[in-house]
C-alpha cells in the first residue's frame, strides 16, 4: 500500500442517499480517501441513519451525543495528516486482472479497508472498550463502508487506482479516479437533498435486506468488479470520457451508494443493536 495514494484531488461530492423522514431539518487531498466527495460520505451516514433500529440510534446518540452522524462522516479523512498510518485504511489494492480479494497479497498487516472495516466493527461491539475508542471506531466506520463501495477504492491497474489514468471527463482534463469519486455525480447535476430525494425513493422499492447480504470481502470484490467492467471501460473510450460514458456508469454509481448506506446500516445494527 503507498500512502502517496493519498494525495490526490479534494473532496467535494460523494455518496448520496438518505431517508429523509429520519433526518432533523430536511430530509484536501484525496481521491482514495473521500469517496466520492465529502458531502457523499455525509449522505450515505445520513441514510443509514434512517435505517437503524431504535436502539442501534440511541446507541449512536449517546456516543456523539448532538454531533450526529452526518458529521462525522469526513473525520476520517480530517485526521489523515495527523494520523498517517490511517491512509492506507480508506482502500484495497486488488489488482484488476484478480479474481477477487486476497488477503495476503492485497492487505498485508492490516493494512486495507477489508481489515478495517472489521477491526472498528468488532471495537464498536466490545462493550468492555472504552468510549473514546468506541466513538473513533464509530467514525472510520462511518467513513470507511463509504469507500469500501466506491469500485476504484478496491482496484488497482498499476495506476494508483485510477489517479494516474488522465482523462479527459466532458472537455476537461481529470484523472479517472476523480471522476467516480466527484466527476459523476456533479455532472448529475443535482443538490444534495434533490440526491436524497432521488435515492430514497429509489430505496423505499428495494429488497434492503437482499442488499444487507454478505461479507466485507463480498463487498470489496463486488466493487472490484464494478471497477473492471465500468470504470475502466474508459479504455474502450480513449481516455475522453463524456454523454456514453456518463449514460453508462451514473447508475452503477447510484446503486452503489444506495448499498453503501443499507449496508453500514447492518453493520451498525450488528455492532450496537
Amino acid at each position: 500500500m503507498r500512502d502517496d495514494r493519498l494525495s490526490r484531488g479534494s473532496p467535494s461530492t460523494l455518496l448520496l442517499a438518505g431517508l429523509l423522514l429520519c433526518l432533523p431539518g430536511t430530509l484536501p487531498d484525496s481521491p482514495r480517501s473521500v469517496l466520492w466527495g465529502a458531502t457523499g460520505h455525509r449522505i450515505v451516514a445520513r441514510l443509514a441513519y434512517g435505517l437503524l433500529t431504535p436502539t442501534a440510534r440511541k446507541a449512536v446518540n449517546g456516543l456523539i451525543k448532538d454531533q450526529g452522524i452526518a458529521a462525522i462522516a469526513t473525520w476520517a479523512d480530517e485526521i489523515r495528516n495527523s494520523r498517517p498510518k490511517t491512509r492506507p485504511l480508506h482502500f484495497v489494492d486488488i489488482p484488476l486482472s484478480a479474481e477477487a480479494f486476497d488477503s495476503a497479497r492485497d492487505c498485508k498487516a492490516g493494512n486495507c479497508v477489508v481489515w478495517a472495516v472489521k477491526h472498528y466493527r468488532d471495537i464498536l461491539a466490545d462493550p468492555t472498550a472504552s468510549k473514546a475508542n468506541r466513538v473513533e471506531a464509530l467514525k472510520f466506520l462511518v467513513h470507511f463502508m463509504g469507500d469500501l463501495h466506491q469500485p476504484l477504492h478496491c482496484a488497482d491497474k498499476g495506476d494508483r487506482g485510477g489517479n494516474d489514468f488522465p482523462v479527459t471527463f466532458f472537455g476537461k482534463t481529470n484523472n479517472l479516479h476523480s471522476v467516480w469519486d466527484s466527476g459523476l455525480i456533479d455532472e448529475a447535476g443535482m443538490s444534495e437533498n434533490h440526491y436524497v430525494s432521488s435515492l430514497h425513493s429509489r430505496l423505499a422499492q428495494a429488497d434492503t435486506a437482499a442488499l444487507a447480504l454478505g461479507t466485507v470481502e463480498d463487498w470489496a470484490n463486488e466493487s472490484h468488479k464494478l471497477a473492471a467492467e465500468y470504470a475502466y471501460d474508459s479504455l474502450q473510450h480513449h481516455g475522453k470520457l463524456e454523454t456514453k460514458y456518463f449514460d453508462q456508469t451514473i447508475d452503477v454509481v447510484e446503486q452503489q451508494l444506495i448499498k453503501a448506506a443499507v449496508r453500514l446500516a447492518r453493520v451498525l445494527n450488528e455492532a450496537l443493536g
